[in-house]
Parts: C-alpha cells; structure tokens; sequence
C-alpha cells in the first residue's frame, strides 16, 4: 500500500509526461473510444447528455464528455495548437492539492495512514506552478450544485477506523 501510495503522489509531483507516453496515451483513448461507442450504454449516456440541454450552462451533464484522437490531437494540431504545452500548462494550473480528494483504505491504524499520506503527498504544490492567460477557466462546481442537489448528499457517513 505504502509503496502504491508513493507512485502514485510521484505522479501529481513529477510526471514524466514525455511525448511518447502521451502519444500511446492517446492512443488507448481511441481504441477505447472506438470500442464502447457503438454499445447501447454508450449510445444512452450520449442520449441522455443531448437532452440536458445543449447550452452548457444549463447542466455540466450536457458538456462534451468524451475524447477521441481526433478532438485531443488531429483538430488542435489542425488549429496550431501544442497539444504537448497545452497538457503541461493545464497540468501545471490545476493538478494542485486544493483541487485534489485522497481516500486511503487499509489493514493499518489511521495514523499509521496519515502519516504516510503526509509523507508521500506533502510535495503535491498547493498553487499553480505558472499562471497563464490561456489556461481554461475552470467553473467551480458549486455554482450549480445547489440547483441539482444530489440526492445521495444527506446519506454520506464519515468512516470511522476499526477498532
């Protein structure tokens, strides 16, 4: 657990994000794009997502939801767009411990945990690493949070450790 724990902290710290790996990356995305977008799941989600509405303000279900070779890398390249500086630049703008959840389950004592969630993560940045002009602005999700309430909202019980 513990060693998972630091590969994965490693990934939010230094990433290696090398041209390659994104590439093969992309590639996984298509493959399984191509794979899932025929079944009748998939044809659902997508139905469901068109009838929320197509102005992206009416519900964060309505947003464009999936990737392709073809939006994450032939149309931006088409733009003139970096696809390799634009991942970095969102990466360095919002892969940052206040945007980020960590849940830890384990067969050890709840301090022995946090202080291992301490050791591993304490280096994830807490602020951007560079600021841009181009970055996304990102919509906070309460703004519309109130408005569709989860109906699971009042039914989630913190964990306690076991004795």
């Amino acid at each position: 657990l513990f060693k998972a724990l630091d590969m994965m902290a490693q990934f939010f710290i230094s990433p290696l994000m090398s041209e390659d790996a994104v590439e093969r990356e992309l590639n996984s995305i298509e493959s399984e794009f191509q794979l899932s977008k025929n079944c009748d799941e998939s044809r659902l989600l997508q139905l469901l997502c068109h009838t929320s509405g197509n102005d992206p303000g009416r519900h964060p279900f309505s947003k464009f939801s999936w990737g392709n070779l073809k939006s994450l890398k032939e149309i931006p390249e088409k733009n003139n767009v970096d696809v390799m500086k634009e991942l970095r630049k969102f990466y360095h703008q919002y892969y940052i411990a206040p945007n980020m959840r960590l849940v830890v389950v384990g067969g050890y004592t709840l301090d022995a945990l946090e202080e291992r969630v301490v050791k591993h993560f304490s280096d994830v940045p807490s602020k951007p690493r560079e600021t841009s002009l181009y970055a996304p602005q990102m919509t906070n999700h309460n703004s519309w949070s109130g408005k569709y309430r989860s109906l699971m909202a009042d039914n989630v019980l913190p964990l306690q450790p076991l004795s």
